[in-house]
């Protein structure tokens, strides 16, 4: 998960660079940067997270024996709780997300996408354990809100997010054409 948000960084300091190697700021009445946070009046919040979730759920369990009998191969990683943030340059916020257990599954199939030969899907699902169902909407809130910023909007990525009681589930592929596979299997978790 880290190196998926220090790639998403990445892209978007390279996408965002003006020939001046300032960065551009899209909106005229957009009062920061991303060069300007934080600053010394950014706020600081956090949510907690649910760290004791260190083995997979159910819904985890029923995913992987679903993506096997497709012939899809999946890779799962140990648990983490890795911290992560919320950057809300247009408010002046920085919110955090700490504890957060977070299990990784990896999937990719054995077999070929019917519309391009030697093309085999894969994508990659987080499940994210938070202590409430408040605390996972508001998660899904966050990343919508830091989504459609200016700032980042140009910065597209092929995903999925929802929650399910206290956990947030985050399906992500490398292609716009297996954008059908992360629905069809989270609609298996919904």
């Amino acid at each position: 998960m880290r190196n998926v948000i220090i790639i998403l960084f990445s892209l978007l300091c390279f996408s965002c660079k003006t020939k001046d190697n300032s960065l551009d700021v899209v909106q005229k009445n957009e009062r920061y940067k991303m060069s300007d946070l934080p600053n010394k009046e950014t706020q600081f919040d956090s949510i907690f997270g649910d760290g004791n979730a260190i083995t997979e759920s159910a819904t985890l369990n029923k995913l992987t024996l679903k993506l096997t009998q497709n012939h899809f191969k999946v890779d799962k990683a140990q648990p983490s709780s890795v911290p992560f943030k919320f950057r809300l340059y247009n408010e002046n916020r920085i919110i955090s997300l700490m504890n957060v257990s977070t299990i990784k599954l990896f999937a990719r199939s054995s077999i070929s996408d019917k519309r391009m030969k030697n093309t085999f899907p894969d994508f990659t699902v987080y499940e994210m354990n938070f202590k409430n169902e408040q605390d996972a909407q508001y998660v899904i809130e966050l990343f919508y809100k830091s989504r459609h910023q200016p700032i980042v909007e140009e910065l597209i990525s092929v995903d999925k997010i929802f929650s399910k009681e206290n956990k947030v589930y985050y399906f992500e592929t490398r292609a716009e054409m297996f954008r059908d596979y992360i629905n069809k299997y989270a609609e298996t978790i919904k």
